[in-house]
């Protein structure tokens, strides 16, 4: 008769198990995402490549809200990555061991980990493919490891072994067995008993072990890197975007001539890429472009993924200066975002709101027919914060209008829209109750549309202080501007409209920031920053501009 020991079986099996299933396919199928400002559940899915529906699954709760800093489970599958977020006391070496890859191939799919980042709950990719094979070391006591584990092998005990015996002979410690094995906490001093499954943790790293290494050892990271000569290619609808384009283009060459002076060269090929992927796919067959640092594009959407895949294929970095929202900089290293998607320009002019609120301040909402995303954005953080406001509105009695205001505190208006008949309607209200508010502080937060209102318009943003937040703003006071506009002038004989104005240091602003020139914008600040760690970077830099009182502009660039 033979007696088995069951707590021995259950746990030989629950780890056999995990060998077999782990070499069958890459990974379990669920990672785990901590949300960060201004995503969405469709920027999330777009990063791990799976369908809202089956996130929503997973979180019921993000159906209703999705608030920053919360952890989502993610529902994953893929033939060649798995998406595994770091645990405690892990190293990068230690990951590349449990899956058996190379270090390199991990940091390499993961361009935005670094040495401040690579912490507990960052997610990262890990490329394997869906059939791992874990090869064994024939080193004794050493293997590459058990993929989905922690052991880097499962140890059969033999007759009258100790805990510090198979320590010693794994050369771990007697802490780390344990810690990777329970169940034998109290047989320290004891013989184990006679064929224990054992699973045997890898030690810490060896001595030769560096930390991951990027371009940086902080979060920040620069787009290009600074070269004696430069390839870049234009790939836009010149012919067909209003000008945009050209202008742009204008910009960006006058801005060259002027980085030349330091000694960097340039090697320039513009095409016209129009919106056919027809024409898209024969402008990429030139070896020319294949050459290239940085494909500086805009166009459709079909035409930005053919160029998008095509720079992932050849690791050349895809810069857009226009567009607003790319899928692709969800899961594409190489593609560079210049604007915020929406939802994150939401969430970085809510942040800067409550950063810049003044403390006891008075929040006064002005509620209109439409209510924008940035309202209800600012709405939810009062109510979160619990921070009280009135609301008023352009059918509200002049009286009550009046008494939502405070005296002795900083009083700060927002609108629900951006519209200017709402501004004008929130203006009349002001000028009716001009001399009660003559005593009052006040402000309005207002919106980054609000530049394209009319010069009058404009002008009357200084009687109440308006501030606004947008992702460009020319500043017509900075050193350089002048000159510069007068360039425009007597290069190309007429005198630049605003649309034209905006495009053309578009292009000189970006060129000094890729290629190492004049580091003070004059219209557009930069703060890059990736998505994840293995997708792009979208920028994040905001230009506030504060129309004082005393009738001065001030202009600050905050990053989120």
């Amino acid at each position: 008769m033979c007696t088995y020991n069951i707590k021995y079986i259950t746990t030989v099996l629950l780890l056999l198990f995990s060998f077999a299933t782990q070499q069958g396919y890459a990974q379990a199928t669920k990672s785990v995402h901590t949300v960060k400002p201004g995503e969405t559940l469709y920027a999330i899915s777009k990063m791990y490549g799976t369908d809202i529906d089956d996130i929503k699954a997973q979180n019921p709760e993000a159906s209703r809200s999705l608030k920053a800093g919360t952890t989502l489970i993610i529902p994953t599958s893929g033939n060649n990555c798995i998406y595994y977020t770091i645990q405690p006391k892990e190293t990068l070496y230690s990951i590349a061991k449990k899956y058996g890859v190379d270090q390199n191939k991990i940091k390499d799919s993961n361009p935005g980990l670094n040495e401040s980042n690579f912490k507990i709950g960052t997610t990262i990719k890990i490329p394997v493919s869906r059939f791992v094979e874990t090869q064994v070391d024939t080193t004794a006591h050493k293997s590459v490891g058990i993929a989905g584990t922690n052991c880097r092998e499962i140890y059969k005990t033999g007759k009258g072994e100790t805990i510090s015996e198979i320590a010693k002979s794994f050369g771990i410690s007697q802490e780390e067995l344990i810690a990777a094995n329970p169940e034998i906490k109290n047989k320290t001093g004891k013989k184990l008993s006679k064929g224990a499954f054992l699973c045997i943790p890898f030690s810490v790293p060896p001595t030769n072990y560096t930390k991951p290494q990027t371009t940086q050892d902080t979060e920040k990271e620069t787009v290009m890197k600074k070269k004696d000569n430069y390839n870049i290619v234009l790939l836009m609808p010149f012919y067909t975007d209003g000008n945009k384009s050209i202008e742009f283009y204008r910009g960006l060459l006058y801005a060259i001539e002027e980085i030349k002076k330091q000694g960097s060269s340039f090697n320039i090929n513009a095409y016209n890429a129009g919106q056919s992927t027809t024409d898209i796919n024969k402008i990429l067959s030139d070896e020319h472009i294949g050459k290239a640092d940085v494909i500086i594009s805009s166009g459709s959407e079909a035409v930005s993924n053919i160029i998008a895949d095509y720079c992932k294929s050849r690791n050349i970095k895809m810069f857009l200066p226009f567009s607003t929202a790319f899928d692709a900089v969800y899961n594409n290293p190489f593609v560079v975002l210049s604007n915020m998607p929406q939802s994150y320009e939401n969430a970085a002019y809510t942040k800067f709101f409550f950063a810049s609120l003044p403390q006891s301040a008075n929040v006064v909402y002005f509620e209109c027919v439409k209510q924008s995303d940035l309202s209800k954005s600012i709405l939810k953080e009062l109510r979160l914060r619990g921070i009280q406001y009135n609301v008023v509105g352009a059918s509200s009695e002049i009286a009550d209008f009046q008494n939502s205001f405070k005296n002795g505190v900083a009083n700060v208006i927002f609108l629900s829209s951006p519209l200017k008949t709402d501004y004008e309607a929130l203006r009349s209200k002001l000028e009716k109750s001009a001399a009660q508010l003559a005593v009052k502080d006040f402000s309005i937060f207002g919106y980054g549309a609000w530049k394209d209102f009319d010069n009058p318009t404009r002008n009357t943003f200084f009687n109440y202080g308006v501030t606004i937040c947008t992702p460009q703003f020319i500043n017509v006071y900075a050193g350089g501007y002048a000159s510069s506009r007068q360039f425009y002038i007597d290069t190309f004989k007429n005198t630049p409209s605003t649309n034209s104005q905006r495009s053309f240091f578009l292009g000189y602003d970006c060129a000094n920031f890729l290629f190492g020139g004049n580091a003070n914008p004059l219209s557009k600040p930069f703060a890059f920053k990736r998505v994840n760690t293995w997708g792009g970077m979208i920028n994040e830099g905001v230009r506030v501009v504060k129309f004082t009182k005393s009738h001065t502009t001030v202009i600050n660039d905050y990053e989120n």
